[in-house]
C-alpha cells in the first residue's frame, strides 16, 4: 500500500520464508525508471523502505537487495529480496506496535 501510496510501483510478496521475503516491484514508475537510463536503475530507495518496514514489523535485522532488472523474467519489473536474520532482534517482541495501514477508500472511524 505505501509502494503506490508514494507512486513506487506496485509491491506484490511471492515467497516467504524465515530468512528471506522476496517481492516483485512493478507498474509504471518502475517501467519508466527502467527505460530512461541505459544502465541499470539501482532502486535503493525502495530497498531501504522495505528493509525497514520488514524490521519493524517483524523486529529482526532486515536488508533487501535489488536485483538486477535484466536477471528477472520480466522487463518492466524489480526483484527485491529481504535477507533476515532470525537470530539478531532489533527490539524486544513484546515491545513491537506493528504498523497500521490506510485505506484511502475507506472511511476512517471517528475520532473522539
Amino acid at each position: 500500500m505505501f509502494f503506490e501510496q508514494a507512486q513506487l510501483g506496485h509491491l506484490t510478496l511471492d515467497k516467504q520464508t524465515a530468512k528471506e521475503w522476496r517481492f516483485t516491484l512493478t507498474g509504471l514508475p518502475v517501467s519508466a525508471r527502467l527505460s530512461y537510463t541505459e544502465t541499470a536503475a539501482p532502486f535503493m530507495l525502495e530497498a531501504g523502505f522495505l528493509a525497514q518496514s520488514v524490521e519493524q514489523m517483524i523486529g529482526v535485522v532486515a536488508e533487501t537487495e535489488a536485483q538486477d532488472p535484466q536477471k528477472n523474467r520480466h522487463a518492466d519489473a524489480v526483484s527485491l529480496i529481504v535477507h533476515l536474520d532470525p537470530k539478531d532482534a532489533t527490539s524486544d517482541p513484546h515491545e513491537l506496535n506493528p504498523m497500521t495501514l490506510t485505506h484511502p477508500d475507506t472511511p476512517s472511524a471517528p475520532q473522539g
